[in-house]
């Protein structure tokens, strides 16, 4: 501590007294206990102005994740050639997915004694025409308000994903670099679907809002994916899409009641988004989105 620092604090106990400083310092941490237990996990964290800010984080859950393909009970295990080998211990059953690279040339994805082979084409422009391949999503069920946020963390740390930096916020998600996540307003989604162009939406480095605010991976193999959170049944029908017959289907943001399971969904199969609120009986209103999807 400098010489000004002591001198500061020996100034302020003689003008005010110890009890005084012992009760600043009380008050300071009960604000911080108090603002800490009401944030959700997952979002920022500011107390005193600012002066302290962090994200916070669930607690993690040390039962290993079940790799499931087909029967959500069926251990099995994935591999491919570009895929990062990790330990993952979050505990709900995920649903097996298969890596579609924006390269036209297919993947192949074991599973188990399976083999599968599919392709995924770049997100069409304005004016070009969509061309969809069947494809596997990866969903994950029965998340809980203590599991989910370690599961989205296992996504970013399976796809080396890091958080986009303030430099890079407020542009398109098409300028964000492969490896990045970053979020976007849900009114926006709908706003650039419509335009036929996803990736103009742009981009925060921050979850302003926690029921507002979706999700998205742009990955190292310059696929942009949604995170986004489904009811079972809706995770059931659509975690495989052949390209032909168009789902409805409704995503939140967050993990809330019924939406309790989670999909990895590719940008390029969203045909048609409408935006809506929920009043969950909060000050904050929980934003989802009617998609069509194929």
């Amino acid at each position: 501590m400098s010489d000004l620092a002591i001198k500061f604090v020996q100034f302020f106990l003689r003008t005010y007294g110890i009890w005084t400083a012992v009760a600043i310092v009380a008050l300071a941490a009960t604000v911080w206990v108090l603002v800490h237990d009401a944030s959700a996990p997952g979002t920022e964290v500011k107390v005193l102005w600012g002066l302290v800010e962090y994200t916070k984080t669930a607690p993690i859950d040390s039962q290993p994740t079940t790799i499931t393909s087909g029967n959500r009970n069926e251990p099995t295990t994935e591999t491919s050639s570009s895929s990062l080998q990790v330990s993952k211990k979050h505990s709900p059953s995920v649903e097996t997915t298969m890596t579609v690279p924006i390269d036209p040339q297919p993947t192949t994805v074991t599973t188990g004694e399976r083999t599968k082979t599919t392709s995924e084409t770049l997100p069409s422009l304005p004016g070009t025409k969509k061309h969809f391949n069947s494809i596997s999503l990866a969903v994950a069920y029965g998340l809980t308000s203590e599991t989910y946020v370690q599961h989205i963390e296992t996504i970013r740390f399976q796809h080396n994903l890091r958080k986009i930096r303030t430099i890079e916020s407020d542009r398109p998600l098409k300028d964000s670099a492969p490896g990045t996540y970053s979020f976007v307003f849900a009114p926006s989604v709908e706003l650039w679907v419509d335009r036929n162009d996803f990736l103009g939406a742009r981009s925060n480095w921050r979850k302003r809002l926690k029921y507002g605010v979706f999700e998205v991976h742009h990955r190292k193999d310059n696929q942009f994916i949604l995170i986004a959170f489904v009811s079972e049944s809706d995770g059931d029908r659509i975690r495989t899409l052949d390209g032909k017959i168009e789902y409805g289907v409704t995503i939140a943001p967050t993990l809330w009641k019924q939406f309790s399971t989670i999909i990895e969904l590719p940008i390029g199969r969203i045909i048609t988004a409408d935006n809506r609120s929920l009043d969950i009986g909060g000050l904050e209103p929980l934003l989802v989105l009617d998609l069509t999807v194929r």
